[in-house]
């Protein structure tokens, strides 16, 4: 073999190679977790009581960031679970409507010590036919206040917007 057919084969041998870690890189961006370096933001807890108990002891504000964090890594919105009575078990699994996560949201609000309060709004009027019959329903969403004396927050789904008072 001469130098120059050494030299075509090593330059291709170099750009398959490149392509090959370009390709592979690409794949473990795409199919793998980024926060596989950070346990904290990928560990579902097992119970509410979990999510209290880390999100404790701190201010208004930075209780409901620590528990939109663990939230968000189970968080789903499931129209499919729109009139069902769920746990937190299945919230976790299954995920659910507004009206479950405004639950949720005001039900560990209480359990670390913020007064909480549901807001239902209505949205509209939906029609629909089901079985060949017209029908009309009345759209409502959900969620959850927190508050104290240093402010409030909104919690909706896996959202919240924070408000500070003045002398807060």
């Amino acid at each position: 073999m001469n130098k120059n057919q050494e030299f075509g084969r090593g330059f291709l041998i170099g750009i398959c190679s490149a392509i090959i870690l370009i390709g592979l890189i690409y794949i473990g961006s795409t199919y793998f977790p980024k926060n596989l370096t950070n346990p904290e933001l990928i560990t579902i807890p097992e119970e509410m009581k979990d999510i209290i108990n880390k999100c404790s002891n701190k201010s208004l504000i930075n209780s409901a960031e620590c528990v939109q964090k663990i939230t968000k890594t189970f968080y789903k919105y499931n129209l499919s679970q729109l009139s069902e009575n769920i746990d937190f078990e299945l919230l976790k699994i299954n995920g659910g409507v507004c009206e479950d996560w405004a639950l949720y949201w005001c039900q560990v609000g209480e359990e670390i010590g913020f007064y909480t309060e549901k807001v239902y709004m209505d949205t509209g009027i939906s029609n629909f036919t089901y079985n060949g019959k017209y029908d009309e329903y009345q759209i409502r969403h959900m969620f959850c206040l927190w508050s104290d004396k240093s402010g409030y927050i909104i919690a909706d789904g896996d959202t919240i917007h924070g408000f500070k008072f003045e002398d807060g």
